[in-house]
């Protein structure tokens, strides 16, 4: 139940992350809002690291799968906010949410196991998400493809984030795990960015960048707790966010959904709510 439940939260989170970078994405573009998340995030998580000291199972297996996270954060995200900002947040969404289910085969690839019922579950979701993607736009007024590129990247790179967390976490806990992807950020787009001064920042963006840099470190808090319950599960769940920003995009930003689209958005929401059944 608590990867159930720490992936749900994780997706609540992101989900409102995405929205807030989606604001601050258009305002000074994908890599510079990334840069500034991550920078905001390194504000808290330096003095939280520093109270709760160094891991004691700090090894170079542990800082190898945190440099994976981080890595496939920071490209995820920036991929993610490219996509945003160029599609419909309802098509682009459960495009990238395709990440849980990509860690969830990489775990299984490295030998976590799943129940029958529960691997049959994940594919339902999966299948949801597919339809969800794949469904013509209702309005016609933008193609299904716009952004796809963007999103699918964001959906591989996210998938190996997410295994690569969940196994850091296990050694290095949530404090330094999250602090080892911003540092990751710090040495791999921020510091370019400020080589080629193209770090852009604008006042209006500073609500949605602090609100986004928040949301970022909370779902990944639930998320690590969670993955200590098993990663395939608490990843497929955790992608339960794009149901979200369909619903959002929707209800705040005038977004409709076709037939096929809602019905693979009931299917995602299904799926989950037995899987939470199953893992009680």
């Amino acid at each position: 139940m608590i990867a159930v439940v720490g992936g749900l939260v994780a997706a609540v989170c992101w989900a409102a992350s995405a929205l807030c970078a989606r604001r601050s994405a258009r305002i000074v573009g994908p890599q510079a809002a990334v840069a500034w998340v991550m920078l905001i995030g390194l504000v808290p998580l330096t003095p939280a690291a520093l109270l709760v000291g160094t891991p004691e199972r700090l090894d170079a297996s542990s800082a190898s799968w945190a440099v994976v996270g981080g890595l496939g954060a920071v490209v995820g995200l920036v991929a993610m906010y490219a996509a945003f900002r160029e599609g419909k947040v309802g098509v682009v969404a459960p495009i990238i949410a395709a990440e849980g289910a990509i860690a969830a085969v990489i775990a299984i690839a490295f030998g976590e196991r799943l129940g029958l019922i529960a691997g049959v579950v994940l594919c339902v979701i999966v299948l949801g998400i597919v339809l969800t993607s794949v469904s013509p736009d209702v309005d016609r007024r933008s193609r299904t493809s716009s952004g796809a590129t963007f999103a699918i990247l964001a959906a591989f790179c996210f998938g190996a984030s997410l295994y690569g967390i969940g196994r850091a976490g296990d050694d290095l806990g949530a404090v330094w795990t999250l602090l080892v992807i911003r540092l990751v950020a710090l040495v791999a787009l921020v510091v370019p960015l400020l080589a080629l001064r193209r770090l852009r920042w604008d006042r209006s963006a500073a609500p949605f960048l602090l609100a986004s840099a928040v949301l970022e470190i909370a779902g990944g808090s639930a998320f690590i707790l969670g993955s200590d319950d098993g990663i395939a599960i608490t990843s497929v769940v955790a992608s339960q966010n794009a149901t979200f920003i369909v619903a959002a995009g929707y209800v705040f930003l005038g977004e409709r959904l076709g037939r096929a689209q809602a019905i693979g958005v009931g299917t995602v929401l299904g799926g989950v709510t037995l899987l939470a059944g199953l893992q009680a």
